[in-house]
């Protein structure tokens, strides 16, 4: 079940990624919608994964800092403002 949970995130996380999407705030917040969305009527409403919303607030932090990281990379940074 973790692992399906998973391919489904990268699955919202590729649906949703778009050229420049570490800068376009609306962007942005379509994908955490997008994750927030299957975290209550997916996993918790579907599967009946009651997680702690503190927990899937950190969960969708990593999420987005990751992409964050992503491009500061790309663009050769070697530091993240």
């Amino acid at each position: 079940m973790t692992a399906d949970v998973a391919q489904s995130i990268i699955g919202i996380v590729k649906d949703h990624h778009i050229v420049d999407i570490w800068q376009n705030e609306m962007a942005q917040n379509n994908m955490r919608n997008a994750i927030d969305d299957y975290s209550f009527d997916v996993m918790r409403d579907e599967k009946g994964i009651d997680t702690p919303l503190d927990l899937l607030d950190d969960i969708e932090l990593r999420i987005m800092d990751k992409g964050t990281i992503q491009r500061h990379t790309e663009l050769g940074e070697t530091t993240v403002k």
